[in-house]
């Protein structure tokens, strides 16, 4: 006993119907107690037999009990069809077995792929017509010529979604929040569907989404002692809290790094009034543990309720147990006829030299990096004015930034 099975079409649209039929070869002697069994996939639905006997129909599972099989061909056909909305790509691979007490066990299949003629592009615009958040962009078998959001479509708290509905199936889904995850600002938004077909013709269809919600936040900033952000730390609670009367550090002094000095704490913990607590690890935005120095923490909370409160509190930072040795600045008086300085640390380790330039108004007016592990600089100062200026020195190693030094130059023309 045989068993094969064929398709058509083999590249069907979305909704369109596939015929399937199921031949059963029988040689030699009859087959006894012959059973078959077809399984349809997910994205596709049974719509009908074309031959007798029907199959009876569980679910996804059509069987066929077709007895005693004599010798010959023995076929059954059925139409299944495509979900509406099918991405395109996708194969549909449903498995046929044919069972007999009499013969081994047949198995066939007939995978179809469904052909995906539009490329669907999901993003979400603020009133002005900036994309605040690009949602997805996928292949499918039909354009979406018309889109519903999901129960009032309206984002009233945090965690509130917004799904875009075509045809019964969600096609994506929309949290309120822009393209880098922070919460957008209340007021009308709207989701654009643009749809591509395979001739590069362009249709879209819109539906709006309205976000209407009460969200206290908290913002920290720290500062470096020449006034720069070295890190932003943010918080979002839903609903309004109460006001912020006082912000509490857990230590005066902290030592980030590998190889804290014993006792001291490597973390600060910015504690709120109101409960909500953000911590400090040491590091800049950029991943770095910040050098020596006073650090500024500016705590900005809005209530929720309008109203805004900032406290400003001072922390000292130690750089980790790797000493970084002296910094020196040769010469530190430059001119007009020798504007260039050898900016240098000393130790003998195999740092990486950031040097930026600040006039004692703490404008930054000159940054320089030098080579990966050369432990030295060239500064170029031909372009500053006559003045005092601070020489402030970031040094980096393998594991990041280790240390901070800062000196002074006298430029003389």
């Amino acid at each position: 006993m045989n068993l094969t099975k064929t398709a058509s079409p083999a590249s069907p649209q979305g909704g369109a119907l596939v015929t399937y039929s199921l031949q059963v070869t029988v040689s030699g002697i009859a087959a006894q107690n012959v059973v078959v069994t077809d399984v349809l996939p997910a994205g596709m639905s049974y719509a009908g037999s074309l031959s007798a006997p029907a199959p009876a129909v569980t679910g996804q599972t059509l069987v066929w009990t077709l007895g005693l099989v004599q010798p010959g061909t023995f076929q059954v056909q059925y139409q299944a069809k495509v979900d509406d909305f099918a991405t395109g790509g996708t194969v549909l691979l449903n498995r046929a077995q044919a069972q007999s007490a009499n013969a081994p066990t047949r198995n066939a299949q007939a995978p179809v792929t469904v052909v995906g003629d539009y490329t669907v592009h999901i993003a979400v615009y603020n009133s002005s017509g900036e994309v605040v958040k690009e949602i997805t962009v996928a292949k499918y078998s039909q354009s979406v010529d018309q889109v519903t959001a999901s129960q009032d479509a309206v984002i009233d708290h945090v965690g509130d979604v917004v799904n875009l509905v075509w045809k019964g199936q969600v096609i994506g889904s929309w949290d309120g929040t822009s393209g880098s995850g922070q919460p957008v600002g209340n007021g009308e938004y709207y989701v654009k569907i643009d749809n591509v077909d395979s001739f590069g013709a362009e249709t879209s269809v819109t539906t709006n989404v309205t976000v209407d919600r009460s969200l206290s936040t908290v913002t920290v900033k720290v500062y470096n002692e020449s006034g720069e952000v070295v890190r932003t730390l943010y918080s979002q609670t839903a609903g309004p809290v109460d006001g912020v009367t006082s912000v509490t550090l857990s230590s005066d002094t902290i030592q980030p790094g590998p190889q804290p000095t014993p006792g001291v704490p490597q973390t600060l913990g910015i504690v709120m009034s109101n409960g909500t607590t953000l911590v400090w690890d040491g590091r800049s935005d950029g991943g770095d543990f910040v050098g020596n120095g006073q650090y500024q923490v500016e705590v900005s909370v809005n209530d929720g309720k309008g109203n805004n409160t900032v406290v400003v509190k001072s922390v000292s930072v130690l750089s980790s147990g790797t000493s970084a040795g002296d910094v020196v600045v040769a010469p530190n008086v430059l001119t007009a006829a020798n504007p260039k300085a050898e900016v240098s640390v000393s130790g003998g380790l195999a740092l990486t030299l950031k040097v930026t330039v600040y006039t004692v108004a703490g404008e930054k007016v000159l940054s320089t990096v030098g080579q990966g592990g050369a432990g030295h600089v060239t500064l170029d100062a031909g372009a500053l004015s006559s003045g005092f200026y601070i020489v402030v020195v970031d040094l980096s190693d393998l594991s990041g930034h280790i240390d901070r030094k800062i000196t002074k130059l006298l430029v003389q023309k």
